[in-house]
């Protein structure tokens, strides 16, 4: 019964399957990574907007889905 609940649960959640990042933690990745080409730190990251009215929401993915590196780039400019 306890190895079938195991395999159960490594079935459900495969190791590949992308992170859930939320808030603040998103936030601090969506700055490094949207600001890969800003010339100083200070320098605000540029979002595309078009995304973002379009209703693709970076949260409501990345959140409760779960994204990678390569999902949030389709977010910055």
């Amino acid at each position: 019964m306890i190895v079938a609940l195991f395999v159960a649960l490594i079935i459900a959640h495969p190791a590949n399957a992308a992170p859930r990042i939320c808030g603040l933690r998103l936030t601090n990745y969506l700055t490094r990574i949207c600001g890969k080409g800003a010339i100083n730190s200070e320098e605000m990251p540029c979002f595309n907007k078009i995304a973002i009215l379009n209703g693709n929401s970076i949260a409501m993915q990345c959140c409760l889905k779960g994204c990678t590196e390569a999902d949030m780039e389709e977010y910055c400019c």
